[in-house]
């Protein structure tokens, strides 16, 4: 009986999902093999700024993109439970009176028929679908997927935002830096134009070189002004990171960050951290909540067998309700046995293995830019390294320089014209080094992103036949 009704039912068809998912690993092996405990949940606290630990707790508590990434999670957890709900029978009671006037000519005959009288029911009702195929813990399936998926979604908002805070701050204390180099970038200038006035007054300099030293001057006073406004602006960006206005912008302290002598990067960089990544858990979760919906749509091709039961009381006469005659029952099993619909099981399973297909290949694709997205960060920071190093030997050979021009200029052996040239050099290799240190925090910054920041929610999923599949697959 069972084949037969199986043989009745509508088919399928050929419909089913054709994308495959891409394997991390090959991927991602020329990054390195082994084990590195990093990156670490608060990360950015090794940058030893205590100011910078409060603005990202401010942020966490008060960024409108966390907030609807909490209310997503919420919709998707409420949606599983109402999924979840599935699974339980339905039982509920109820109650129902009236007052009517029953007919003279119906099938009540009388003294009912003809009279106005009052009725009631009392019953409680049972239903409960037996869900042979699976299709209720299909759909449970599928809801607690995007429930992951919305849980790993509020994680990845959230190692945005703290990585755009942590950036700002960096971008903030290389303008400050900078800002004190053109302050004494200026000061050395307007030295340099005032020995120059002298000279020329004195008849030992030409008027081009004093015009040369005013715009020098004046250039460098420019510079200045436009860092000025740059670290203006950059208050006011962080500030709105941070969900404040321009009035708390002012009140921005200057960064500490405390310099690094080692990025603090791991000499491996293991496959599976990009398993860590919640953008690719989220990706690894819609997958698998899109196979659940596949089944479900599936599942509606086959017979469903539902049971209805109920009992109470009913009566004509509210006086007679409760009387033990008045007592009712009954049973109705009941099946459907879908036959024909015009094609729409089969669009909405067409459908679904779309949707499926689509699930695979965003993960896809979301893989890749992972993979691409650390090794262009890993190429970042090593050449960032070498050239750092050199720019601090530049550095300190510039500032050797200068101390020998300035103790020439004390033994009277030079003028002070020669050592405010070494100074401008010297200042020069100093605006250098400090871009590349900006430069290399903002690589580390993107790595520590790319690698999931610390995220760590165990991701292990399972596929529709039980097996376990790793988030990194």
């Amino acid at each position: 009986m069972p084949a037969l009704l199986l043989a009745a039912c509508a088919t399928p068809g050929d419909s089913a999902s054709h994308a495959t998912l891409t394997d991390a690993q090959p991927l991602a092996r020329q990054l390195s093999q082994g084990k590195a405990p990093w990156p670490q949940d608060r990360w950015w606290a090794a940058l030893g700024d205590a100011q910078l630990d409060r603005l990202i707790d401010m942020a966490l508590a008060d960024s409108p993109s966390l907030h609807l990434a909490e209310a997503r999670l919420a919709k998707a957890r409420a949606l599983a439970d109402s999924a979840d709900a599935r699974r339980f029978a339905d039982v509920s009671l109820n109650a129902q009176a009236s007052r009517q006037r029953y007919t003279a000519n119906g099938m009540i005959p009388p003294p009912v028929a003809g009279t106005v009288r009052e009725s009631g029911q009392l019953t409680l009702d049972f239903a409960y679908d037996f869900d042979f195929w699976g299709r209720n813990r299909q759909y449970i399936a599928a809801a607690v997927s995007q429930t992951r998926a919305a849980e790993a979604e509020r994680e990845s908002a959230r190692q945005v935002l703290i990585a755009a805070v942590v950036d700002a701050w960096s971008q903030l204390n290389r303008s400050y830096r900078l800002l004190d180099i053109a302050d004494a970038q200026v000061k050395q200038r307007e030295r340099q134009q005032a020995l120059i006035q002298q000279l020329l007054a004195a008849g030992l300099s030409p008027r081009g070189e004093a015009n040369s030293a005013r715009s020098t001057a004046a250039s460098a006073r420019q510079e200045r002004l436009a860092l000025r406004e740059q670290l203006a602006l950059q208050r006011h960006q962080l500030a709105a990171l941070l969900g404040r206005g321009p009035d708390f912008a002012a009140t921005l302290p200057r960064p500490q960050l405390q310099a690094q002598a080692d990025d603090g990067v791991p000499t491996v960089l293991p496959a599976d951290l990009l398993g860590r990544r919640p953008d690719l858990v989220a990706a690894r979760w819609r997958v698998e909540a899109a196979r659940g919906n596949v089944g479900a749509a599936r599942a509606e091709f086959y017979p469903n067998v539902n049971l209805t039961t109920f009992t109470g009381y009913s009566s004509i006469g509210l006086g007679q309700l409760l009387k033990s005659g008045s007592g009712i029952a009954g049973i109705g099993p009941a099946l459907n046995l879908p036959l024909f619909d015009g094609g729409r099981r089969r669009a909405n399973l067409g459908d679904a293995n779309a949707d499926l297909d689509l699930a695979i290949e965003q993960y896809n694709q979301s893989l890749l830019d992972a993979v691409r997205d650390v090794a262009d960060q890993v190429a970042s920071l090593n050449a960032l390294a070498a050239q750092a190093q050199e720019a601090r030997l530049a550095l300190v050979q510039a500032g050797s320089a200068r101390t020998l021009a300035q103790t020439r200029f004390t033994a009277g052996l030079a003028s002070e014209l020669t050592t405010l040239a070494s100074d401008d050099v010297w200042l020069a290799r100093q605006r250098t080094l400090t871009d590349i240190d900006t430069r290399r925090l903002t690589a580390r910054i993107a790595l520590i992103k790319a690698l999931g920041g610390g995220y760590d929610a165990a991701p292990q999923t399972h596929t529709q036949e039980g097996a376990p599949v790793s988030a990194a697959q």
